[in-house]
């Protein structure tokens, strides 16, 4: 009787331990901090890679020795659904990429766009008269149109000291993100609304999902100190 219950019994296996730990777990983290950047619309778009720095690919947010286990992951028949839940969050993201360079692009094709920096940078200029240690940015005046433009499709709200701009940007700020309720940027932020609700509903799938591996398999959600899983 005892051997009849053994063998009907799931083993423990290294494969799903490794599938939790190191795949699962890091995307769910990951998921979350991309969730928190999503709602408040930090994109984290750079114009030099045409790219989101902090928003990825999943396969990204799995550190790359571990690829071998993702793709081992995607590959089993029970977790099959989430090659397709993972493709469609890359899409998502993909969407968000093009439509932030593309606006990026028009930003700086717009001769209104330029006109306001100007008018800004005139007025740092003269308050700048009056605060010791502000740097001047008439000498890389074709530059703030690319920072501005950037700054924009990230909603930075301000910059630590340490950056370039940040004396130019904290003062101007305020102003210059009134451009973001412009109907030109209408199709970056429902991509991102979009990302995030794709997002949000592959989270909570895959926790879903960890609980179910935990329980078939006997492994705690997250390694223990002290506790031997046994295999």
């Amino acid at each position: 009787m005892e051997t009849r219950v053994d063998n009907e019994r799931p083993r423990q296996e290294r494969r799903v331990a490794a599938w939790i730990y190191v795949v699962i777990n890091p995307i769910i983290d990951s998921l979350e901090r991309e969730l928190g950047l999503l709602e408040n619309g930090k994109l984290s778009w750079r114009s030099n890679t045409s790219r989101c720095e902090y928003v990825r690919t999943i396969q990204e947010y799995v550190d790359s020795r571990q690829w071998p286990n993702y793709k081992d992951f995607l590959h089993e028949k029970e977790n099959e659904v989430f090659l397709e839940a993972f493709g469609m969050h890359d899409a998502e993201l993909e969407k968000v990429n093009a439509e932030a360079e593309r606006l990026y692009k028009l930003l700086l094709s717009w001769d209104e766009f330029s006109r306001g920096i100007s008018v800004s940078l005139d007025r740092y200029e003269q308050h700048r008269a009056t605060q010791p240690g502000w740097p001047s940015f008439y000498s890389v005046r074709k530059e703030l149109d690319q920072v501005v433009a950037e700054n924009l499709i990230n909603n930075v709200q301000s910059l630590p000291r340490h950056y370039v701009y940040s004396f130019f940007w904290n003062f101007v700020a305020s102003e210059q993100l009134g451009i973001r309720r412009h109907s030109e940027f209408r199709p970056l932020l429902e991509t991102q609304a979009e990302l995030r609700a794709v997002s949000s509903k592959l989270k909570a799938g895959l926790e879903d999902h960890r609980l179910s591996l935990s329980r078939k398999y006997d492994i705690p959600a997250a390694p223990v100190p002290g506790l031997q899983v046994d295999y």
